[in-house]
């Protein structure tokens, strides 16, 4: 019958509803795939470091520190005259050295030049000059440059002169000279004089305080009423080679000028006294005597 017919379809739709609700839950308690990460991209390998070779470790503008005999534990002594000394490489082969050395007869700062040839194999530089050839054991580390040279000495006997420079150093004395220098040491006449310097106590107080501009230099003297302080104080400036103080007094606007060596932490300061022997004092930064 119709009823029957209608009965029939409304009862497969309902089935068919069913099945899909089904399915479609089925589906929904499938868990999600995760979404794959992306990978980190990799930074690219930077280039190797190429070498430098010994010509390019030695370009450049390299100034004198210091100067030692193996004879002597000591270093020698260089005047600030001297330490202007620089020698300059280029990749070219070539070096140009300007020497500074003190001309004590006319009491001047003077300087030598000389133009090498360059040439380097393992730790060996040779300079040449025209004819004259001399070959160093080199070596460079933390931009201070060694050269040990064999020098044979009038004895027959065969010393080693160990030089070092330091690269990119411009020697500025003043930069050193800031500060307090306390008196450790007095000669005259080329003889140690320390018990001159002791006697009494007095001497042992002297000092020399320094500012970028200024100066004040503290002298005393054991005379019969006990211990007499002079100061002295003004402006200073170094002189064009390096080898004097020149101080204008603050008083009177009087100039005067003490010739001085600034070397390993010691101020030694020259001048000459009322029989005209030289006097030399010696200062460091730190103090010696603790008497004051």
């Amino acid at each position: 019958t119709t009823m029957k017919k209608i009965l029939i379809h409304s009862l497969s739709v309902l089935l068919l509803f069913t099945a899909c609700q089904k399915e479609v839950s089925k589906e929904d308690e499938t868990p999600e795939k995760p979404t794959p990460e992306k990978p980190i991209p990799v930074p690219p390998t930077p280039p190797a470091t190429k070498e430098k070779t010994p010509e390019e470790l030695l370009e450049g503008v390299w100034r004198l520190l210091s100067i030692k005999d193996s004879n002597d534990p000591l270093e020698r002594e260089i005047s600030n005259c001297k330490r202007q000394s620089s020698i300059t490489f280029s990749k070219e082969h070539k070096a140009s050295e300007i020497s500074y050395f003190l001309d004590n007869e006319l009491d001047e700062c003077k300087h030598k030049s000389h133009q090498y040839t360059v040439s380097i194999k393992g730790d060996q530089l040779t300079l040449t000059e025209g004819e004259q050839k001399e070959t160093y054991t080199y070596t460079i580390k933390d931009d201070i440059l060694t050269l040990a040279y064999p020098l044979k000495q009038n004895d027959g006997q065969t010393i080693t002169v160990t030089t070092t420079y330091k690269k990119g150093y411009n020697y500025d004395p003043k930069k050193e000279l800031v500060g307090t220098w306390y008196i450790h040491n007095l000669k005259r006449g080329g003889y140690n004089q320390n018990d001159i310097l002791e006697g009494g106590n007095c001497m042992t107080h002297e000092k020399i305080i320094f500012t970028e501009t200024n100066i004040k230099i503290y002298q005393y003297d054991l005379g019969s009423v006990g211990c007499k302080e002079k100061l002295y104080q003004g402006t200073y400036e170094i002189s064009e080679d390096l080898s004097k103080i020149i101080v204008t007094s603050k008083r009177d606007g009087f100039k005067g000028n003490r010739k001085f060596f600034l070397n390993n932490g010691t101020l030694e300061i020259f001048s000459y006294i009322d029989n005209g022997d030289l006097e030399q004092k010696f200062y460091r930064k730190e103090k010696k005597y603790t008497d004051e």
